[in-house]
């Protein structure tokens, strides 16, 4: 008698794919692609999406698994990406707050209206022309048209992910690092609201056949989006501001990551009721502008953030990588290379012609533009509604691939480009370029096992670094904001505002040193009407004048702010010339000789 046994299923590793596995792999291909990008200089940002870039491409090569696995082990990156670019729009929203606002005001406007209007014509002409040229026989001029302007709109977004990441990681601080965020914020905004009125105006119109968008109802629905985001961000922010008032930043930030997870469910409720899906994107701008300007000393949360958030943002962009459609740049075509073209120059010919437009002396410069080029999450996710209510099948495809395809190109390279806007800016200090060379692996086990060694009671304790071989030039920001001698007092009180430092520079007509205003000398003068009308810049600085050379040593110049009430001394080229070059901050010296 033959006895018949079922066998038990015999599984492969290699054809079983986890949501473990794949987590574990996102953190060894971050740590490994930001190893490379810190070893080859280049933003670790590309690094994380490099690695993640390399995985997809390993784990489709040794890992076989049925879509419904894939999928299912994939959907909790959802999570991951959701959450980090909550996080990061309610970071970017902070730059709107009133005092930000106005210290780049001057500027913000003008700039941000060439940048946007130049990017916006150059893409529907380009767009619109390959479109004529190449793709005639799938649609009508009118279908066509309504492409073009649709990728128009999408265009004028700048990734905020990348970009603000980029800024945190070299710790710019200066006029363009201040306005490139206020271009951001910005940006995405009118990308979002233009898009969203933009398809429903050619649906209205009949130039997109969609269902369910039509009539007087669309416009409804549109209002409901736009201003529901509006609210909502406006409650969060609200909420967070008491929050924040009353328990611990770690707890405050338990409690935004909660409600980041809610504004995201009710995106998802939003999309399966009426399409709109873009309101965790406007809500949390609106909610970390409004969190800036109603609570407390909002800057302990976002130190809080930047801090415990540090692992989900890693992530974003390893997952970014990992779903990067590298795939579509072979099929980008006429009208994907149009669009690259034409959104590039309108950046950055855009911002150039703002700076002229000012026409006064300032610290942006022409090239500013060419930071402003990354884009991802806004434009996919604008990308992923065409696709879903767009009925044209070519159009829609076209709409994607060509989103697809760019986004590979300037999430490659506007990073890049970022690093180097703000480096010849002089917003980035010497010392943080280089402390970006990573220690050789040799170096790390020898000082790995000296430790090890000096803490079972071999060998000699090693002091700390000094910082004796840095000098101010390595930790002084080249940017700096000075006000000239002559300068009436309500500019001075102008300048004040906008300025980012509690202590400000005077020079005269050739740039050299006068002394230093403090913030706290001005009081006596505030509010004296009479007083008011006779002073200039020259007559407020303070008696005791510090003249800070590049080359001084850290242990000096710590050795100078010991000695005066400033907090941020001016950097003379030379204590002949006394013309004013730079600024260094107390904090950076002691960040330099400590850390």
């Amino acid at each position: 008698m033959t006895c018949l046994l079922a066998s038990p299923p015999v599984y492969s590793a290699p054809t079983i794919l986890t949501t473990g596995l794949l987590i574990g792999s996102i953190a060894l291909a971050a740590v490994i692609g930001g190893g490379v990008a810190r070893w080859v200089r280049l933003p670790m940002v590309l690094g994380y999406i490099g690695g993640g870039v390399v995985l997809r491409f390993l784990i489709g090569a040794t890992i076989t698994a049925a879509p419904e696995v894939k999928a299912a082990a994939e959907q909790p990156l959802d999570l991951v990406v959701s959450l980090g670019l909550g996080l990061i729009l309610f970071t970017i929203g902070g730059v709107f707050e009133a005092r930000a606002v106005r210290r780049v005001s001057g500027v913000l406007w003008r700039v941000a209206a060439c940048e946007i209007g130049l990017t916006f014509a150059l893409v529907f002409g380009f767009v619109w022309s390959a479109a004529l040229l190449g793709a005639s026989r799938h649609a009508g001029t009118g279908e066509l048209a309504a492409f073009a302007l649709l990728l128009a709109c999408g265009s004028i977004a700048t990734a905020p992910a990348a970009t603000i990441f980029v800024l945190r990681e070299y710790q710019a601080k200066g006029r363009v690092s201040e306005t490139t965020m206020g271009l951001v914020g910005v940006n995405n905004v009118l990308a979002i609201v233009l898009f969203q009125a933009a398809f429903v105006l050619l649906a209205a119109g009949g130039a997109i056949q969609t269902s369910g968008l039509t009539g007087r109802a669309v416009w409804l629905e549109v209002g409901y989006a736009v201003c529901g985001s509006i609210a909502a961000g406006t409650v969060v922010g609200v909420l967070m501001a008491v929050v924040h008032a009353r328990v611990r930043p770690g707890e405050s930030f338990f409690v935004l990551i909660g409600v980041t997870l809610l504004l995201e469910g009710g995106a998802h409720w939003l999309t399966a009721t009426n399409g709109f899906a873009d309101i965790l994107l406007l809500s949390m701008l609106v909610a970390g502008a409004v969190f800036s300007n109603s609570a407390v000393d909002p800057e302990r949360l976002n130190e809080t953030v930047r801090t415990l958030a540090a692992p989900v943002f890693v992530g974003f962009f390893v997952v970014a990588g990992y779903r990067l459609h590298v795939e579509e740049l072979p099929h980008l075509g006429l009208i994907g290379s149009a669009y690259i073209l034409a959104r590039g120059a309108g950046k950055v010919c855009g911002a150039w012609l703002g700076v002229r437009w000012i026409g006064r002396k300032t610290l942006l410069r022409g090239y500013v533009g060419a930071g402003m080029l990354c884009q991802a999450a806004v434009i996919i996710g604008l990308a992923e509604f065409v696709r879903a209510n767009w009925h044209h099948e070519w159009l829609a495809r076209s709409f994607v691939t060509t989103v697809f395809g760019s986004v590979v190109v300037f999430e490659l390279v506007g990073p890049v480009l970022l690093k180097a806007v703000v480096v010849r800016a002089g917003e980035v200090k010497v010392d943080t370029l280089l402390r970006r060379t990573s220690t050789p692996v040799t170096t790390a086990l020898r000082v790995a096992l000296g430790s090890l060694f000096r803490s079972v009671g071999f060998g000699g304790v090693r002091g700390r670094g000094s910082g004796s071989e840095l000098t101010v030039r390595h930790v002084m920001r080249a940017n700096v904001e000075t006000l000239p001698a002559s300068a009436p007092f309500d500019e001075v009180l102008h300048f004040v505002e906008r300025s980012r430092l509690n202590d400000f520079p005077v020079v005269d007509e050739q740039g050299g040193l006068v002394g230093v205003i403090h913030l706290s000398d001005l009081r006596r003068v505030i509010y004296d009407p009479d007083l008011r009308a006779l002073v200039t810049a020259a007559d407020l600085v303070a008696s005791d004048i510090h003249l800070i050379e590049p080359n001084t040593p850290l242990a000096e110049a710590l050795a100078a702010f010991r000695n005066c009430e400033a907090r941020a001394l001016p950097v003379a080229e030379s204590a002949e010339s006394r013309r004013v070059i730079g600024v260094v901050e107390e904090r950076d010296v002691h960040r330099a000789m400590h850390g």
